[in-house]
């Protein structure tokens, strides 16, 4: 259970990091 959680924790915290990835290119081709 322990290592599951941790993980489901590296799965959600690197996914955090994509969208954020996604969301600055995103906002940088609608300034440009």
């Amino acid at each position: 259970m322990i290592s599951n959680k941790q993980g489901w924790g590296h799965v959600i915290s690197r996914t955090q990091i994509k969208v954020r990835q996604q969301a600055a290119l995103i906002k940088s081709v609608r300034l440009g």
